[in-house]
């Protein structure tokens, strides 16, 4: 009975100090202190920095690699190159990837929008692979792609060695490169915002599809989508290499006044990733 006295006065304590501490980031009155080795706040009509800790500093961008990946598909199709109800075929390459997963297995054929989908919101690494494979005929054509796509935007410390985010020393990124890549989307290709922005997708395969399971349960690994108002998106990832990072987008539905990004890299749980999201979006919505 002690002992579970003492847990409920430390969750109560928790609580209240945590909600003065988001009252003092809220009034401008308390430096940011961060759990994530990493991390930038851009303003997505300006490009401003609000804010930054380390952001040049080069990690493992995990399954935000991700990101890079559904910018050439999105590009492909506002070229007129692909559509949205193109059908592509997994691969066994892609089907056997080591990585988080959407749930498609080899031979299943799924159009482009569900296989982004299935990229935005469970991080399917064997959706995005497959994609690639389709446009650019091989994962490794893919990578180069992605590569020089970066080079183009100015994202000058990263370099990708695969296209799903797996752990490779050489495979880096940082803070303010996605915060480059995550305000080029917003920009460029908004519609990102209809498949980041839901918490959750059934997908149920149409008459030109064919999967060995014809309805799917789809859930968004970015947690924050229920609970805090005006989180878009973007990308989360993990890894045992780098911890917990996140490219999110806010927006106060104000025509982008006060529209920002913010991108956490290397935080040791997932609750002091969320914890970081938190406070910087007091600050600055």
């Amino acid at each position: 009975m002690q002992k579970k006295l003492i847990v409920l006065f430390a969750a109560v304590f928790l609580i209240i100090a945590t909600t003065l501490y988001l009252t003092l980031i809220r009034q401008n009155e308390q430096p940011i202190i961060l759990f994530s080795r990493s991390a930038v706040v851009m303003s997505v009509r300006t490009g401003e920095i609000l804010f930054e800790k380390d952001m040049n500093l080069p990690m493992p961008p995990a399954s935000t690699a991700k990101l890079m990946g559904i910018l050439l598909v999105l590009e492909e199709i506002h070229q007129s190159r692909l559509t949205l109800d193109e059908i592509v075929i997994i691969s066994e390459e892609a089907a056997n990837i080591r990585a988080s997963r959407a749930g498609f297995v080899v031979g299943d054929a799924v159009s482009v929008d569900n296989l982004i989908m299935g990229v935005m919101l469970p991080s399917g690494s064997e959706a995005v692979m497959a994609l690639g494979e389709h446009i650019f005929g091989n994962e490794a054509a893919f990578v180069h792609a992605m590569n020089e796509r970066a080079a183009e935007l100015g994202m000058i410390d990263t370099y990708f060695t695969n296209s799903v985010g797996l752990h490779n020393p050489e495979n880096l990124s940082t803070a303010y490169d996605l915060a480059i890549l995550a305000r080029y989307l917003l920009q460029n290709h908004p519609e990102i915002i209809n498949y980041s922005s839901r918490p959750g997708y059934t997908f149920e395969a149409s008459e030109t599809e064919k999967t060995e399971q014809n309805i799917m349960h789809m859930r968004n690994t970015n947690d924050l989508l229920m609970r805090i108002p005006g989180i878009t998106g973007l990308k989360t990832g993990s890894g045992q290499w780098v911890g917990f990072n996140l490219v999110g987008s806010y927006s106060d539905g104000r025509n982008g006044r006060r529209d920002f990004i913010f991108v956490l890299i290397g935080a040791a749980e997932s609750a002091l990733r969320r914890i970081d999201s938190e406070l910087l979006i007091e600050r600055f919505r």
